[in-house]
């Protein structure tokens, strides 16, 4: 399928690549129409995941070639639009928070209260809140910024688009493409919220909740953007894979918590004073809201589970000190169900989540380099389906064949495509099929395969081994059993010569004893072959 190469000249070695049969021309005849699109054959690698084939030297050399032609160039666009863009994002809501949702707030403030409880403004602290609230201040409006942030955006959504048109429904089957498409919507409705608010000289209810939105998304979606690029697409990899692993084990976490939060909500919806005169003692300046307890209401007591599983237990103010002054209505029972919780969510849970993600990032990082190659050959085809088919066309021309000199210094265009393709990973470590990207039980079967290939391979070496030593001491039996036997017959002609003697019987012909030795050594010829075809697997041409 692939041409390759080796020339020996007078400066060193010249590799030649032939890349005719994986980007056909357009005008070519001998190939046919539908297998003419723009990295077919590398896209089928791809989706059969066959990344033994995705690792082959002319493979390689080809997305080589690719990065060095357009694919730094178009990469580095759409990286820089999606950088200006979160850079611009950040300043525009920054400012716009400073100089006109702050005033805002405060000025909301002071008018509830003044509402409210009017006797509060006279203090000082409600004069230095008015001074603040209605100073007036020059309102955030950028159009210039706006303006570029909107170009930025549209950058983005002709690559969003394009991803779309190369890989088809399977766009939408991938979670991770969900939020490229909340950010143009969250990042357009933020623009057009705050264009009008700049216009009606008012605040939207609206405006900072979708920015708010926008700018999270926008620094998110970095993360996803960097996975095609060897230099750090590994870590992006690794945290999307951690996150899948939380996400699969999400409805186990979420039991966990119902469970938790209707117990503590029913044995914690309320303190009691207890009937003890020494608690009244200890506490002269008595406040009923001690009786109060984070657990009162189902969404509050959710809350406090959640905040408890990550570490915020707050044992002594919720648990300990209630206990050893009476205030719980069951002590016991709640003692028991605050253990359990220790032992299942903060320890147990926790140590569950770190476990996988282990097992998780080992295997990403045995088929980085796997992982590295298929997404690259979606990244380029996608670029290809944005060129018009004159451009495409001359690239195909120009991409046809290649030529290497290993032992030649490298240009910087040259060393920045394969530093931007591979970074620190050379080669692909596992070279066998490659399930799904976002599939961590793919990977870990693929590993867990050629561990069993290596330990088959081991036992079929000492088996080999076992057959040949059982072999030789079988020849070595025979071998004595033929010897034995001759000296019997040598003992056999000496007795029977010794009788003929004494009794001067007739003494037997020569004919005969060389006939018993031919048939003794036509026997051991016998078991020899019989054994060696019972034997197939064993070497035995070194004994014949």
């Amino acid at each position: 399928m692939f041409c390759f190469g080796l020339i020996a000249n007078a400066v060193g070695i010249q590799i030649s690549y032939d890349f005719s049969i994986l980007h056909p021309l357009e005008h070519s005849e001998k190939v046919p129409a539908r297998y003419r699109e723009p990295m077919r054959a590398m896209k089928l690698m791809a989706s059969l995941r066959r990344s033994d084939l995705l690792a082959h030297p002319v493979c390689t050399a080809f997305l080589e070639r690719k990065w060095v032609t357009y694919g730094m160039y178009c990469s580095g666009f759409i990286m820089a639009s999606n950088l200006i863009c979160v850079a611009l994002l950040s300043y525009v809501m920054m400012s716009a928070v400073e100089s006109n949702l702050r005033p805002y707030l405060l000025r909301k403030s002071y008018r509830n209260v003044e509402l409210n409880s009017p006797l509060y403004l006279n203090q000082t602290d409600f004069e230095d809140l008015q001074k603040r609230a209605f100073t007036d201040a020059e309102r955030f409006e950028s159009d210039a910024s706006l303006g570029i942030l909107g170009l930025s955006l549209a950058v983005m959504f002709l690559k969003e688009l394009a991803e779309q048109r190369s890989q088809g429904y399977r766009y939408f089957l991938r979670w991770m493409n969900y939020t490229g498409i909340l950010l143009f919507m969250s990042c357009g409705g933020f623009m057009y919220c705050f264009c009008q608010d700049n216009w009606l000289k008012e605040i939207g209810p609206y405006t900072y909740q979708l920015g708010a939105v926008a700018i999270f998304l926008a620094w998110f979606n970095l993360l996803r953007l960097c996975r095609p690029f060897g230099t750090f697409g590994i870590y992006s990899f690794m945290f999307f894979c951690t996150l899948n692993t939380f996400i699969r084990v999400s409805l186990f976490f979420f039991l966990l918590t119902a469970a938790f939060t209707a117990t503590f909500s029913t044995l914690f919806q309320s303190y009691i004073f207890p009937n003890i005169t020494a608690f009244y003692q200890r506490n002269p300046d008595l406040n009923a809201d001690k009786i109060k307890t984070p657990f009162a209401g189902v969404t509050n007591s959710a809350l406090r589970i959640g905040a408890m599983t990550v570490g915020d237990l707050e044992a002594n103010n919720d648990f300990i000190y209630p206990l050893m002054d009476g205030m719980l209505e069951y002590p016991l029972l709640s003692f028991l169900f605050y253990a359990i919780f220790l032992m299942l969510m903060p320890i147990l849970l926790h140590n569950l989540l770190t476990g996988l993600a282990i097992g998780d990032l080992a295997t990403i990082q045995a088929n980085a380099a796997s992982l590295r190659l298929e997404m690259q050959v979606y990244l380029h085809e996608s670029l290809e389906k944005l060129f018009p088919s004159r451009y495409l066309q001359k690239l195909q021309e120009q991409s046809k064949s290649h030529r290497v000199y290993p032992g030649a210094r490298l240009d910087f265009r040259t060393w920045l495509a394969r530093w931007l393709q591979s970074g620190g990973i050379r080669q692909p470590i596992f070279t066998g099929n490659l399930g799904d990207l976002d599939d961590r039980e793919g990977l870990s079967r693929t590993s867990e395969t050629q561990e069993s290939l290596k330990k088959l391979n081991k036992r079929l070496k000492q088996q080999d081994v076992d057959l040949s030593e059982l072999k030789t001491m079988v020849l070595q039996l025979l071998s004595r059993s033929d010897q034995a036997s001759a000296v019997a017959d040598d003992n056999d002609e000496g007795s029977a010569f010794a009788a003929s003697s004494v009794k001067e019987s007739v003494p037997r012909r020569p004919s005969e004893r060389i006939r018993e030795k031919r048939k003794a050594k036509a026997r051991l010829l016998r078991n020899r072959r019989r054994f060696a075809n019972q034997n197939p697997l064993s070497m035995s041409s070194r004994y014949d």
